[in-house]
């Protein structure tokens, strides 16, 4: 069985056919006992360069497809609830002043 992980595109168009996947978990402290939240970000190969920011994706292990990408995009769970351009116009303003 390969290795799955539910995540949250936090970088696209940067480069060709690659999103950042940033996974989060859970985990109980061993001595405090309390959750902690720990997260990393995984390089994830998209073929066709669907994914956009905000999107909740799962991504499934592969064969190494570059130094750093190891796995690649299996679905789109969930499409980003604001889009890229709404995005894109509240940098551009931001950059502006």
């Amino acid at each position: 069985m390969r290795q799955n992980f539910k995540g949250i595109v936090v970088s696209s168009g940067l480069m060709k056919k690659t999103v950042k996947v940033k996974v989060i978990r859970k985990i109980l402290h061993p001595k405090v006992h309390k959750l902690i939240t720990l997260h990393k970000n995984y390089l994830a190969h998209d073929e066709g360069s669907v994914c956009k920011n905000g999107d909740l994706v799962r991504i499934e292990a592969c064969r190494p497809l570059s130094a750093r990408k190891r796995f690649s995009v299996a679905e789109i769970l969930q499409k980003a609830k604001i889009s890229q351009d709404t995005i894109d116009q509240a940098n551009d303003l931001t950059l502006n002043k």
